[in-house]
């Protein structure tokens, strides 16, 4: 299905929010009913997402890297050696 350009829009739908996360249809209903992922109901039936939440929704747990890891130990090292 096309869906025009998602990120233009500020409200989607299950069918857009799940064309724009890669996320299954099934899967976007199981995380609205779990409550997951951040989504309205206004009418209390449709169930509708603001673009913006899901984009930080999306970003919501990022993983340190091994690159950020050792540059933190760098840090510490660092701040260590200046204290002695």
């Amino acid at each position: 299905m096309m869906y025009g350009n998602l990120n233009s829009k500020a409200v989607l739908n299950v069918a857009e929010c799940s064309a724009f996360t890669g996320l299954s249809v099934s899967y976007i209903y199981k995380l609205t009913h779990t409550g997951k992922i951040p989504h309205s109901k206004p009418n209390g039936k449709l169930v509708f997402f603001d673009r913006r939440k899901i984009e930080e929704w999306l970003l919501s747990n990022p993983v340190e890297t091994e690159a950020d890891r050792s540059h933190f130990v760098a840090q510490k090292v660092n701040s260590l050696k200046l204290r002695t």
